[in-house]
């Protein structure tokens, strides 16, 4: 079990999420389009069916405390179903896929609706190439309200903190030449009457080579 970002969706503190990225078991890139139930023995999709996105996740909200089933599969791959149990604590997994075989299937998945806030096209330093510098901003095109980002070259964002969104937030590069990945996310976050409502957006990646003189 990885910590990964959580994709769109709106939760009050508290509130159980179950995140799923799914991943060809090769390469360890994200796989499109995999469809992902999450139910009981009883009802495999009980509490959702969905298709995964461009960064191969998913989010369920809302999910209780009880023991559940996640079933993975996409033609092509060997599908995947293990057990979990839910609870007030949000789990995030990764699941791994390999070319070819059988195995369970998640039926009926649709796509995820549409993200209350929505990234994409993230450009660093403008959509440069190559950079001597390792401060370079953050460009990026937003669809909704978002008042604070969190950036990373770590996909798990660890130890990254959220700040304040500014126009082109800036992003230092971790130190030593080559290619740097960089991971973007960004929130709608309030506290109101001792409640927190928190909106996230889905993750954006862009890639540079850091090349100091």
């Amino acid at each position: 079990m990885a910590l990964l970002s959580l994709v769109s969706g709106a939760r009050l503190a508290h509130a159980a999420d179950v995140t799923v990225q799914v991943l060809a078991k090769e390469a360890g890139q994200p796989i499109t389009a995999a469809s992902v139930c999450l139910g009981t023995r009883a009802d495999p999709s009980q509490f959702g069916a969905q298709l995964t996105g461009p960064e191969g996740m998913v989010v369920f909200h809302g999910v209780p405390d009880a023991p559940l089933v996640l079933t993975v599969s996409k033609a092509g791959r060997s599908g995947d179903q293990q057990a979990l149990f839910g609870g007030r604590s949000d789990q995030i997994l990764n699941v791994s896929l390999a070319r070819g075989g059988t195995g369970p299937v998640c039926r009926g998945a649709s796509a995820p609706p549409a993200p209350v806030l929505a990234l994409t096209g993230l450009r660093l330093d403008g959509g440069a190439a190559v950079t001597e510098h390792r401060r370079v901003t953050l460009d990026f095109s937003l669809t909704g309200t978002a008042n604070q980002y969190r950036a990373s070259e770590s996909p798990q964002f660890t130890g990254a903190r959220w700040a304040t969104l500014h126009p082109r937030p800036g992003f230092e590069l971790s130190a030593g030449p080559g290619e740097k990945q960089v991971y973007l996310q960004v929130r709608q976050f309030r506290e109101r009457h001792g409640s927190t409502l928190e909106v996230r957006s889905n993750v954006v990646s862009g890639a540079i080579r850091y090349q100091p003189r």
